[in-house]
Parts: structure tokens; sequence; C-alpha cells
């Protein structure tokens, strides 16, 4: 209990303390567009100092929700904040999971909106507990209905992560697979109703040392993969794109560039807005003291705000990925 106490009081100082902000909307489309220079998405809602990661929203952009981490990734919770009265509301964790002893990370609204995905560790086995799977909250009149784990059929005695689904209703994720050590980047087709049997994806889409949390295009065109260890990035894991044709092959994955990745070696979780023109992505970017000397009070400063070191999550008009998709190189 005391545990649980401590935890709610620590999010309490920490969202109330001020954070700048920008000027309030007149649509929540205005803050959530993607130009063709990095911005920080919601200074102050947003990124505010915390770990933060795994942007999805409501297909009327007027609910967001994210991932915070603490203390590593001892704390992981989905937050949320609404537009509401021409500004967004403070963020809150959302209510029905928010159990200190589980994490919950990786949201994923679905293109229409009636589903809410994500994975968590919560397990009523306690031998489990570091196994995530997927789970999904479906929408009732105006909230989410109690979390459902999804069927054995995508959810295995390994753990699985990031959902993300096209408009279709195929769910795109990434498999542990302990046997060779790396993940595979699978999905599930969804026929009636039903998740069909676990494809694994061409093995020349699983690039690199490793690769983490695949992100599908709305319209299922492409795939942006994050990947570790390839000589051609700019830091630790860097986004790769490959384009899907119309005969479901795959082009061999091509570095996403300079205006997505960087050296801050933490780009692993990206997602796109309802209409694909803007792309949400991680990075872990250090914002540079522009005085001559620094004081305590400029660290704190520093802490307290984007930019820290921790991730923040940063947008951009998806123009360039057209210019990619020119590169695009099928295998034979």
């Amino acid at each position: 209990m005391n545990r649980l106490f401590n935890l709610s009081f620590m999010l309490i100082v920490l969202f109330s303390c001020t954070h700048p902000t920008a000027n309030q909307p007149d649509t929540p489309a205005d803050d959530l567009t993607g130009s063709d220079s990095l911005q920080l998405v919601l200074p102050g809602i947003i990124n505010t100092g915390f770990y933060t990661r795994d942007l999805t929203m409501t297909p009327d952009q007027k609910e967001l929700y994210f991932s915070v981490q603490i203390g590593g990734f001892n704390y992981a919770y989905i937050l949320y904040s609404k537009f509401e009265q021409g500004k967004w509301t403070s963020p809150e964790v959302l209510e029905a999971l928010n159990k200190p002893q589980f994490k919950y990370l990786e949201p994923y609204v679905s293109s229409n909106g009636k589903q809410l995905f994500y994975v968590s560790n919560e397990q009523t086995d306690s031998s489990q507990i570091n196994n995530m799977d997927i789970w999904v909250m479906n929408r009732n009149s105006d909230w989410w209905d109690a979390p459902q784990k999804l069927p054995a059929v995508i959810n295995s005695e390994h753990s699985e992560f990031f959902p993300s689904l096209p408009q279709d209703g195929t769910i795109y994720f990434t498999r542990e697979d302990q046997q060779v050590g790396r993940n595979l980047i699978c999905r599930s087709r969804l026929i009636n109703g039903e998740y069909q049997p676990v494809e694994i994806l061409p093995e020349h889409l699983h690039i690199g040392r490793d690769r983490y949390n695949a992100t599908i295009a709305p319209d299922e065109s492409f795939l942006i993969i994050p990947a570790y260890g390839l000589p051609d990035s700019y830091g630790r894991t860097d986004y790769y794109i490959s384009f899907r044709n119309e005969r479901d092959q795959w082009s061999v994955p091509q570095n996403m560039g300079p205006k997505i990745n960087s050296n801050s070696g933490e780009e692993y979780s990206a997602s796109l807005s309802p209409d694909g023109n803007t792309i949400y992505f991680m990075s872990s970017k250090v914002s540079k003291s522009q005085t001559p000397t620094i004081s305590y009070k400029d660290l704190q400063e520093i802490y307290t705000n984007p930019e820290n070191g921790k991730a923040n999550i940063y947008m951009l008009n998806t123009q360039f990925i057209s210019e990619l998709k020119q590169k695009a190189q099928y295998p034979q």
C-alpha cells in the first residue's frame, strides 16, 4: 500500500511541475501535424522530461495515448490526454492499467477507434511475470471496456511486443524467440473476426543483430523496422523501411536517413497519424546549453524538461518516405 501511495504521489508531483507549452491550437490536428523540420510533439503535455515513447491517437486526434518509463524499466505506464475546450488536458495514467506490480506500454489505437491494444506483463501466474503479452480494450459508448488478453494464436510462451494494425485489422507485432536469440517480425490476418495462424515475415526483413517494434503503415504499404547493429547506422539503433507491393512482396530494408535517425542510440518506437501524413518517433536527443557557464538552477531546468537525454517523441511530415520509395529494391 505504501509503495502505491509513494508512486501516486511521485506522479502527481512530476506532472504538477511547470513546463513550457505551445499556444493552444484551434483543432487537435494543428499540434499534431508534422512539417519538414523536426519538432517535439506537444512539449509540456507529451514531452515533459520523462522517458517517453509509443504515441498513438484516436482517428479524430482528440485523444492521445503514450508510454512513460521511470527508474529504468521498473515502472512503465500508459498515459492519455484529451483535447477539450480548445486545449489538452494534463496527462493521466490510464485507469484500468495502474497496477504498480505490472508494466504497461506500447499502446495502439485501431484505425476505426474501437480498440486500444497494448502490451503488459500482467499475469495471474507469478512465474510468468517476465513474459509480455498483447492485450486489448474495446470501446464502449464513451470509454474503454475491461482489458482482455489476445488469444493463444497471438500470445505464445515467449514475449510479444508492439502491436501495429493496418486498416483491415491484420495485427503486426514482434515476438521474442529465445531459441534463436532475436526478435521476429510477425503478423496474423483477421478473417471473420478470428486471428489466423501467425506468419513470420520474410528473412530479409530480419536485419541487423536484432530488431524491435516494427510499425505497419495504415494502408499496409510499408513497414518501419527499428534495427540494431547495422554498418550504415547513425547510432546503435536506427529506423529502416521496407515497402510492400501488390503481390505482398517486401523491398530490401533501407536506412531512413538523417531526417529521422541520429547518434542518440535510442530510436525504436514509431507510429503514424491516422491520415499517414505525419510520422511520430522516439529519439533521445540532447539539447545543448546556449550559455557559457551553467548553474544548479540550469541543471534543474534541463532535468525537468524534454531533450535531457531521456527519450522524447518527435514528428515529421512523411513526404520524405515517398522519396525513399523510389529507391526500393525487391529481392530476386
